[in-house]
C-alpha cells in the first residue's frame, strides 16, 4: 500500500475483509447445499475439499460458523444423513431473534 495514506489504507483492508467475508459465505453456502444432498456420504472428497477451502480462515469464522462447520465433520465422520437439518441461514436468523429479545 506504498503510496496512500493510513485512510486510504484502511479503505483498501475494510474492503478485502468483505471480500473475504464474502467468500466465505459463499463457501458455507456450497458446504451447505453440499449437505442436503447428502454429499458427505456420497462424495465425501468434494465435501472435504470445500471444507478445507473454508478452514483456511478459521481464524476468522464466527462462531456459527465454525459449530457448523464441525457439524458437517461429525455428520461425515459418522455418515448421518443431513436432510433433516435446519438450514444454516434459517438457524442463524432464529438465534439472533433469540438474542435481541
Amino acid at each position: 500500500m506504498e503510496g496512500t495514506s493510513k485512510r486510504e489504507g484502511r479503505s483498501m483492508k475494510t474492503k478485502m475483509g468483505k471480500e473475504i467475508r464474502i467468500k466465505i459465505d459463499n463457501r458455507i453456502d456450497y458446504l451447505e447445499r453440499c449437505m442436503l444432498k447428502e454429499m458427505h456420504i456420497t462424495s465425501p472428497d468434494i465435501v472435504n475439499e470445500v471444507i478445507r477451502s473454508i478452514s483456511k480462515y478459521w481464524s476468522i469464522l464466527d462462531d456459527d460458523d465454525i459449530d457448523y462447520i464441525q457439524a458437517c465433520e461429525y455428520a461425515r465422520d459418522e455418515e448421518l444423513t443431513w436432510g433433516h437439518q435446519i438450514p444454516r441461514t434459517y438457524l442463524r436468523g432464529a438465534l439472533n431473534d433469540i438474542s435481541d429479545k
